[in-house]
């Protein structure tokens, strides 16, 4: 019988199997890829602020949650918290580059 997958082996593999076949294209404009650059902290950072902004309400309309975003961007408050489980993120610290990113309407 086997001996079933660790959650952490099975994210690893869905996440290699996902990423292996978007390296030809990648290397077909770049002579090489920083790995550290594709992970989900500034995501996470991101949901946080949002979170943090909307009070009790942890399931928002798309349009409430757009406001949210639109909120931490024009008053500056992607910043880290104290309590915070991982490092701070140049990109969220810097609401115009996130508004040039984010291209909102």
């Amino acid at each position: 019988m086997k001996e079933p997958y660790k959650p952490s082996i099975t994210g690893w593999k869905v996440t290699l199997s996902a990423f292996l076949p978007l390296l030809p294209e990648l290397f077909e404009k770049m002579k090489f890829v920083l790995l550290s650059r594709f992970n989900l902290d500034a995501l996470e950072d991101y949901f946080s602020g949002v979170r943090r902004k909307g009070g009790s309400n942890d399931h928002p309309t798309p349009a409430y949650f757009l406001q949210r975003t639109r909120m931490l961007l024009a008053e500056g408050m992607f910043v880290m918290c104290v309590n915070a489980n991982c490092e701070p993120n140049e990109f969220l610290n810097s609401p115009k580059s996130s508004l040039k990113q984010m291209k909102f309407a």
